[in-house]
C-alpha cells in the first residue's frame, strides 16, 4: 500500500497495513476511514480552493556507501556486499546529502559519485566511471 508510512491529518497516527483507509476524491488526501466520517470532510480543504493536490512525505532512501570501493550498501549491512570492507555509521548516507557529517567518505581511487549512480549500484558495480581502464572508461 502506498500510504503505509504516511499520517493521517485528523488523528495524526502513521498508516499501517492494517488501515482502512480512504482518499479525498478532489485532492488525493489519505485519511483513516473512521477520521474521514467523524470529521465528515477532508482535512486538507485548503488545497481544494486552490486546486492542489496531497503530496507524499519525502523519504530519503538511507544506504552505507563502502570506504574502500563507494559500492551503495543497505543501511543494514555491515560488511560491503561488493568487496566485503566493514562499514560503520560514519557512512551512512542519504539521497539528499553528501554524509552524516558533511565530510566525504570515499577511497582516495575513487571521485565522489553523484546521487544518480548511488541510487543505481548496478550501472557502475561501485567502480568509478572515470576511471582510465587501457584507455577507456566504464562511463
Amino acid at each position: 500500500m502506498r500510504y503505509i508510512g504516511e499520517k493521517c491529518p485528523v488523528c495524526q497516527k502513521e498508516f499501517t497495513a492494517e488501515d482502512d483507509i480512504v482518499v479525498c476524491p478532489e485532492c488525493g488526501t489519505p485519511h483513516h476511514r473512521e477520521c474521514y466520517m467523524l470529521a465528515n470532510r477532508c482535512a486538507n480543504e485548503e488545497l481544494h480552493a486552490a486546486g492542489e493536490k496531497w503530496k507524499h512525505r519525502a523519504k530519503p532512501s538511507r544506504y552505507r556507501v563502502c570506504p574502500k570501493c563507494s559500492f551503495p550498501n543497505r543501511i543494514t549491512d555491515t560488511a560491503c556486499q561488493r568487496c566485503g570492507e566493514e562499514l560503520s555509521a560514519a557512512y551512512e548516507q542519504t539521497a539528499d546529502n553528501s554524509g552524516t557529517n558533511g565530510e566525504k567518505h570515499w577511497g582516495e581511487t575513487f571521485t565522489m559519485p553523484d546521487a544518480e549512480e548511488l541510487m543505481n549500484p548496478i550501472k557502475y558495480l561501485g567502480l568509478d566511471p572515470n576511471e582510465d581502464m587501457g584507455g577507456v572508461t566504464m562511463k
